[in-house]
Parts: structure tokens; C-alpha cells; sequence
């Protein structure tokens, strides 16, 4: 299935319209201004339900935190043995380092064994990590992101927005991920800063040229996560969600 030019030529036109703006003058955040300018709508997201604050339609159904407690306490993933072994810091350890600089920015940048670092001139196309087959008929997308940007309650940051819209845009005019051709593709990212997460959840309408955001408040995880188990269940329960809604 091929897509119309004119579906192409808007979302091109979309891409154009925040990627432009946002890398011309590379700035952490985007102040409300700079959301209009691009067409940009901000709302609430409840970190618990998944409802969105200004009434629209809800993307995805998070998991219950008793449900997700009693599947943990069934499977105590916490028991199993793992090779990798998470470091207090990072540069305690040079090996770390290397992985979690390669892991982290694989998709922008090569890094090279003599230390140099090499910036990809194109991003690399979106890899959906799956071992299930994809069901056609639910176009959403759950990711995750790390950002030097400490989070902000009033402000969405650069890398959210680019995320939010990138992705939505790549994953709905791109017939191998959606076949059915449904008119959006929400995206949903667990995003994080430091020891701070909050779920930014949005989607790009090719059609209206617009992008609707929605961020949840920021929860804390300055002791661990043991220290702060009842939140970090619920994010536990947004990565396990189900996809609702509609996307037609």
C-alpha cells in the first residue's frame, strides 16, 4: 500500500515545521510560545488512569498497581541473575561508560573505538523491539527516554517534543508499520531524567497538521525505587498497558 503524495507532503511539512524550529536553536525546553508557533497543544495526563486532562481520547489503559504487585510478587524478577551489573555511578566503571554512551546514542551518533565520535548525518529508522507479532489494528508505540534536561513541571523538553513527533510521524506514513492505514499513531514515552520520570504521551495529526502532547507529573526516585515502590509500580503498569482508543 503506497500513500498519497499529499499525506506525504504533510507529513513532511510537519516534520519541517518542529524539527527545523527546534534544531536551528537547540534550547533544553519549549516555552508555550514556541508550542503554538508549531501548532502544539499541551494537556495533563493522570499518571494513574491514563485519562488525558482536557477530555480526549485515552491511548493507553496502564496496567493496576495491585495487578502488576501480585504478578511481581508471583514472578520475583528481583531474584534472577543478570550478567550486567548496574553501577552507583557510571564512571566508576570505563567499560559502563562506553555501553551506556553506545546505548544511549547509537541512534544519532557512532562511537568509535579511538574515542572519536562520529554524528550521523540522518537518524536511523525507528526499530520496533518486539517478540510478538504486532497487532495491526493498535498503531501505538511505547518507548522510553533519557534526557540530560532535568524534567520540568511547566515545560515539555526539546527531546520530548522531537520524540512525540518524530516517531508519530515516521510510524504513520510508513506503509510496513502501518498497513491499515490508520489516521494516528500514538506514541507513549516513559521519560526520564536523573532519578525523575513521568509518562509524555502525544501524537501527530498528518491530516490537521497539528501534534497534541499530554505529560503527567514527575515522580522522584532519589532513593530508589524500594524507597518509592507504589510509583514506580505504576510506571511499571504504563510499560505493560493496553492500547485503546480510537486511531481511525
Amino acid at each position: 500500500m503506497s500513500r498519497l503524495p499529499d499525506q506525504v507532503s504533510k507529513g513532511q511539512w510537519l516534520l519541517s515545521n518542529v524539527m527545523r524550529p527546534l534544531s536551528s536553536k537547540y534550547e533544553p525546553y519549549v516555552s508555550d510560545e514556541r508550542l503554538r508557533g508549531m501548532n502544539i497543544t499541551m494537556s495533563d495526563l493522570d499518571f494513574v488512569s491514563g485519562k488525558p486532562g482536557n477530555g480526549g481520547e485515552q491511548f493507553i489503559e496502564p496496567i493496576p498497581a495491585v495487578t502488576v504487585n501480585q504478578w511481581l510478587n508471583e514472578t520475583k524478577p528481583w531474584t534472577i541473575r543478570r550478567d550486567f551489573h548496574v553501577q552507583p555511578e557510571f564512571a566508576d566503571n570505563p567499560q559502563n561508560s562506553y555501553r551506556a554512551l553506545n546505548s544511549l546514542s547509537r541512534g544519532e551518533a557512532d562511537w568509535q573505538v579511538k574515542c572519536i565520535l562520529r554524528h550521523n548525518a540522518t537518524p536511523h529508522e525507528p526499530h520496533v523491539l518486539t517478540v510478538l507479532d504486532p497487532d495491526l489494528d493498535k498503531p501505538h508505540t511505547i518507548c522510553f527516554l533519557a534526557d540530560n534536561a532535568l524534567l520540568r513541571d511547566d515545560r515539555l523538553s526539546s527531546s520530548e517534543v522531537i520524540t512525540v513527533v518524530l516517531l508519530s510521524v515516521l510510524l504513520r506514513a510508513e506503509p510496513k508499520h502501518n498497513p491499515r492505514n490508520h489516521r494516528i499513531s500514538p506514541v507513549t514515552i516513559v521519560s526520564a531524567s536523573n532519578r525523575s520520570v513521568r509518562i509524555v504521551q502525544g501524537f501527530a495529526d498528518i491530516e490537521t497538521r497539528a501534534v497534541e502532547i499530554r505529560k503527567s507529573p514527575i515522580v522522584h526516585f532519589d532513593q530508589g525505587v524500594w524507597a518509592n515502590w507504589d510509583q514506580w509500580v505504576i510506571v511499571l503498569g504504563w510499560l505493560m498497558g493496553n492500547p485503546i482508543g480510537n486511531t481511525f
